[in-house]
């Protein structure tokens, strides 16, 4: 079992890279590669009779919360506008639980810290996707660090995910791995980590999404805060972190783009203003969300419709061959989808989530580091699906279950203790 452990994480961390299969939106082939790789475990999983033992988890209260998400989709099919949309979202869902299952299974044969070692080592894989195209002009071009400004695409910096601020939030989600495999590593290991931070951050600088300069600078005060006031004796750690995101900015603003305009970060931050034109619509689209949620409160529209109901709120904001696919905001989607009782419920599945772990963090600062991974991670979804749709996304649905499973796997273990 600790093989196939290991081998169905290892397939599991390597999906987004997969080829895209000529596919229009890459997210096709990702869920088909997932689909595949959850029918290929059935077997041994089903054999081995290990289903039984999720039984347990459902006492917790989060995972009730979910579950009971995932049952209030199944009941929108009986309301759905659109029934063959509803069954394409809610067979996603499935599959990210699905997904969560196996995750949840398999954490129970395998070490814990190999399992974010294989994340870590995937973010080298992620940085050669994103500077693909920049190193493939360094091969058929005479190139200079100098002249990369006039080379510089920040929509080309998509890596393999299709859009520059979806890469972006992958990558941020893989962070709080990086900053507890840190924290936890020897003095030497500095050697390794101060270059991959500095890297970390000149990546996410030269993605310019501005809800990843959000989330990046919550988890960075955070972190920063966290371990100075637990953990006395990683000073020099704290500096360190410190110095790769000041390091970086340096290079991002005076090396890289030393004649540009737009160069700075301070310029993209400022940039951010409350209106509906510097948020690319979202505050017309959460409107449009929140007048649909008050003519139907109770039913929705069903699961997955919303960019269906939504055509009619946006067409006379754009030509009527353009429609927002998403509301930008999971919860306010979900809410036109399920009514209000779906929508809470879905918010509620953080809320607990987030009182858990801040109530694990208090109860024993001095060995929380581990939870604090998890808080860091969930903040970041958080963030991203209060702006975004990570639900649409495989490869943050990927994530999202692993790390899911991994809060399940330590609540059940505490409370056998």
């Amino acid at each position: 079992m600790k093989y196939l452990s290991i081998l169905f994480f290892l397939i599991l961390f390597l999906i987004p890279y997969f080829p895209r299969l000529d596919s229009i939106d890459i997210i096709g082939a990702h869920w088909f590669y997932l689909s595949i790789l959850n029918l290929i475990f059935f077997i041994p999983v089903s054999v081995l009779n290990t289903f039984n033992s999720i039984t347990q988890y459902l006492n917790i209260p989060f995972f009730k919360s979910y579950i009971f998400f995932v049952l209030l989709a199944i009941l929108s099919l009986f309301y759905s506008n659109n029934l063959n949309v509803s069954l394409v979202d809610l067979s996603r869902i499935f599959l990210t639980l699905i997904t969560l299952v196996y995750c949840l299974i398999f954490l129970h044969h395998i070490n814990i810290k190999n399992v974010l070692y294989l994340i870590l080592s995937s973010l080298l894989i992620d940085f050669i996707f994103v500077y693909y195209y920049i190193f493939e002009y360094f091969f058929l071009n005479t190139f200079s660090i100098l002249d990369f400004q006039s080379v510089y695409k920040e929509s080309l910096f998509r890596g393999f995910s299709g859009n520059k601020n979806i890469m972006a939030t992958f990558l941020l989600l893989k962070l709080p791995v990086v900053v507890y495999l840190f924290y936890r590593s020897s003095f030497k290991s500095l050697i390794f980590y101060i270059p991959f931070f500095i890297l970390f951050f000149i990546t996410i600088f030269l993605l310019k999404s501005r809800a990843s300069f959000l989330s990046l600078s919550l988890v960075i005060i955070l972190t920063l805060f966290f371990y100075s006031y637990n953990f006395k004796k990683f000073f020099f750690k704290q500096i360190s972190i410190v110095f790769s995101l000041i390091f970086s900015y340096i290079i991002f603003t005076y090396v890289l783009f030393s004649d540009s305009e737009n160069s700075s970060i301070l310029s993209e931050v400022r940039s951010i203003q409350i209106s509906a034109e510097s948020s690319n619509h979202r505050f017309l689209l959460w409107e449009n969300a929140i007048n649909y949620i008050s003519k139907h409160p109770l039913f929705g529209a069903g699961i997955g419709n919303w960019k269906i109901e939504s055509a009619p709120y946006w067409k006379t904001e754009l030509s009527d061959f353009i429609v927002p696919y998403h509301a930008h905001n999971d919860f306010l989607e979900l809410t036109t989808e399920l009514g209000i009782l779906g929508g809470l419920t879905y918010f509620s599945i953080f809320c607990l989530i987030f009182f858990s772990l801040l109530k694990r963090i208090a109860k024993s600062p001095r060995t929380s580091n581990f939870y604090f991974l998890l808080l860091s991670f969930f903040i970041i979804y958080f963030i991203d699906a209060f702006l975004n749709f990570p639900m649409e996304r495989t490869i943050i649905q990927i994530l999202f279950s692993f790390f899911f499973s991994l809060l399940l796997f330590n609540t059940k273990k505490l409370a056998d203790e």
